[in-house]
């Protein structure tokens, strides 16, 4: 839980002090000052870098928290981190499944979307993780349908 908290307010702090973004607030409209946005980003990157993959993984809201990593000031440890995570099949679709964002539509109602820039911060070859998802709809019996519905989340996302 923690980690997640953490996270909302780096995420939060970084556009605020225009650490990443274009509109930063006015120095009276801050939560924290120049110095401890620092030290506190700082801080969460260590914290972040030295936590096993499990509870990250596992940890609510896991895209913020690499986008967080990512904005942060870390961008290539964050695509490493995904990287190594999703050597795995199973591994892959999970992470997959926890990228998803809730959309609603007055056509199709609610619906679950992978978004694009998405796959673009943090996957080598977005179209390679369409061609992996692709691959164990044919080959996997027991990821052939979680496969699949990622499929049609990124399709979703790319009309997003």
């Amino acid at each position: 839980k923690s980690l997640s908290w953490l996270t909302m307010i780096v995420r939060n702090s970084t556009f605020d002090h225009g650490f990443y973004g274009t509109r930063p607030k006015p120095s009276d409209e801050l939560l924290l000052s120049s110095e401890e946005f620092e030290s506190l980003r700082i801080a969460f990157l260590k914290r972040v870098q030295a936590t096993d993959p499990k509870t990250i993984r596992e940890t609510r809201g896991v895209l913020s928290l690499l986008y967080a990593w990512y904005q942060g000031g870390d961008p290539e440890g964050a695509k490493a981190w995904v990287a190594t995570q999703i050597a795995q099949d199973a591994n892959f679709v999970d992470l997959l499944e926890r990228f998803q964002g809730k959309g609603v539509s007055s056509s199709v109602g609610m619906y679950r979307h992978i978004d694009q820039v998405t796959l673009d911060t943090f996957f080598a070859s977005p179209n390679a993780a369409e061609q992996r998802l692709a691959h164990i709809v044919q080959t996997s019996t027991s990821l052939k349908d979680r496969a699949n519905r990622l499929l049609t989340s990124i399709a979703a996302g790319q009309n997003h």
